[in-house]
């Protein structure tokens, strides 16, 4: 037996580093006479694959925890509201003529006309119906996720909006019922995702992507048009590029124009017309604080204490806005940008002042996105850091708590219809 020394030698760094090629690695292990013994090719981003292995796992892990939440909410059957049962009719009827029509027969002009034909897709069947919106909510997962990991620099603030992400009750109640909303929440994240690549690098190819997904979004919800316009002014405010943001604002909207004129050639006055400016200013707004207000605070605290806590969270962000200045391509920016955007926007809009828990939910993603980045950028220190984790590790049993007792509420009330119907 015999001692064997082993060198292992980095090449390849430049300059003043040559000095520190050569590392000798000693291997006090013993090898039979007269054997060959080599030494072990060590992977210079060994590091990194251990890393990105664990990050694989969690990921893995965490889409996992959703679908156990997502199925056992839904094991028997979906919800259904008002909207829901127009959708599924104007599937129906597309299968049968290739037309969108409402439950009694008329046009369907109130929505527009994606998140049916997907159903269509489905064959209108409530299994592949289930099956889609499952993957619909895992999908809304992976991609904040991915999000988390590109944008956001600490463990601590991806974890933040990870799980608030998971056991959001607002996401999973929209994926639970047979609405549009889930998908409009995917689109919008990819959309982020391309418009991030886009200003990146500058290719043309994201810019289309984020042009077609912005053409399916407008076509899934009309609202869709609020965003259009808020990623066309993060354009502009990124670039200083007025040519592309009209380019993108006109192609981006130009499938719903023609879609909203087919409604005006099929009817005189559109239905959706009516939705515009159906409630006052005062309802819509108590409306909206009290549907975010229940994303912080359980849905039984007095709306005077919700308004104090929205008042809290925009003085928050003006605060970070003057004390940091924040640069316009931040995530820390854009993310608050596009959640007052489209909050205003709604408010505006004055378009009713029932569901705005279901209205109100597409800000929730870019909401949490804003407060995680803002965290992310102020990282406190000292006493003061782990303050804040104490406080924000205590407040998430709040949104854990509320979901795992919907997810328990929704499966029983399903249940019930379902042995009903038998």
């Amino acid at each position: 037996m015999q001692m064997v020394r082993w060198r292992l030698e980095i090449r390849g760094l430049p300059g003043k580093n040559r000095k520190k090629q050569k590392i000798v690695v000693l291997c006090q292990c013993k090898t039979a006479k007269n054997s060959i013994s080599t030494p072990s090719k060590i992977p210079l981003d060994l590091p990194e694959r251990i890393a990105s292995s664990k990050t694989n796992v969690l990921l893995v892990g965490y889409l996992l925890a959703g679908a156990i939440l997502y199925g056992y909410a839904v094991t028997c059957g979906l919800g259904l509201t008002f909207d829901s049962q127009h959708y599924l009719a104007a599937a129906r009827s597309l299968l049968r003529n290739g037309t969108l029509q409402n439950p009694d027969g008329t046009v369907f002009s109130n929505w527009p006309p994606l998140y049916p034909v997907l159903l269509a897709m489905a064959r209108a069947d409530w299994q592949w119906i289930r099956a889609g919106q499952f993957l619909v909510f895992e999908g809304i997962l992976f991609l904040t996720w991915q999000l988390g990991k590109e944008a956001l620099q600490t463990t601590h603030a991806r974890l933040f909006l990870a799980l608030v992400t998971l056991f959001g009750t607002p996401l999973l109640l929209v994926n639970v019922f047979v609405w549009s909303e889930g998908v409009f929440i995917l689109l919008t994240l990819a959309m982020y995702l391309s418009f991030g690549r886009y200003v990146a690098t500058d290719r043309l190819r994201w810019l289309i992507g984020l042009t077609l997904l912005s053409d399916l979004l407008c076509l899934q919800r009309l609202v869709g048009i609020l965003w259009v316009l808020a990623f066309a002014t993060l354009l502009y405010l990124v670039q200083k590029r007025a040519r592309t943001a009209i380019a993108y604002v006109v192609l981006s909207c130009l499938p719903v124009v023609f879609w909203l004129w087919r409604n005006v050639q099929v009817e005189a006055t559109p239905s959706f017309l009516g939705n515009i400016g159906a409630a006052s200013f005062v309802q819509t707004c108590m409306g909206y604080t009290d549907a975010i207000g229940n994303w912080f605070v359980p849905t039984g605290v007095p709306l005077p204490v919700k308004a104090a806590v929205g008042v809290l969270w925009i003085a928050g962000i003006l605060f970070f806005l003057v004390r940091h200045r924040p640069t316009v391509g931040s995530v820390a920016f854009q993310a608050n940008y596009l959640t007052v955007f489209y909050l205003a926007g709604m408010i505006f809009l004055k378009g009713t002042f029932t569901e705005i828990d279901r209205f109100a939910v597409p800000a929730f993603g870019w909401l949490f996105l804003g407060l995680a980045a803002v965290g992310d950028t102020v990282r406190p220190l000292g006493w003061r850091r782990w303050l804040i984790i104490g406080v924000v590790g205590v407040w998430l049993l709040y949104p854990v708590s509320r979901t795992v007792k919907n997810a328990a509420f929704w499966h029983e009330v399903n249940c019930q219809v379902r042995d009903k119907q038998k």
